[in-house]
């Protein structure tokens, strides 16, 4: 018995197969969200700069403390808060 496969369907079949390919690590992506906050009185820290450990990339905390970084490579990261008057943080385990 020969299972016969209309043209059309065979060619996109193919054209599928041939579109698709594995995306390198280094191309996933995430964003980080977050919130800084003030550890003792909990209110938001305004303006603290939050960096990306290794990469250009970070944020400014907004007037309720939230700040987004997008582009943020997938895996294990080391994430830095600073702002004048506080202890410098950093989480050290921050998986994207």
């Amino acid at each position: 018995m020969t299972v016969r496969i209309p043209a059309t369907l065979a060619l996109l079949l193919a054209l599928l197969v041939g579109a698709w390919r594995p995306v390198p690590a280094q191309e996933l992506t995430g964003t980080i969200k977050g919130v800084v906050l003030d550890q003792h009185t909990l209110q938001p820290l305004p303006g603290a700069n939050v960096v990306l450990l290794g990469t250009q990339l970070g944020a400014i905390a907004g007037a309720e403390g939230q700040f987004t970084i997008t582009q943020a490579p997938v895996g294990v990261q080391r994430l830095k808060v600073s702002m004048i008057g506080y202890t410098e943080r950093v989480r050290p385990d921050l998986i994207v």
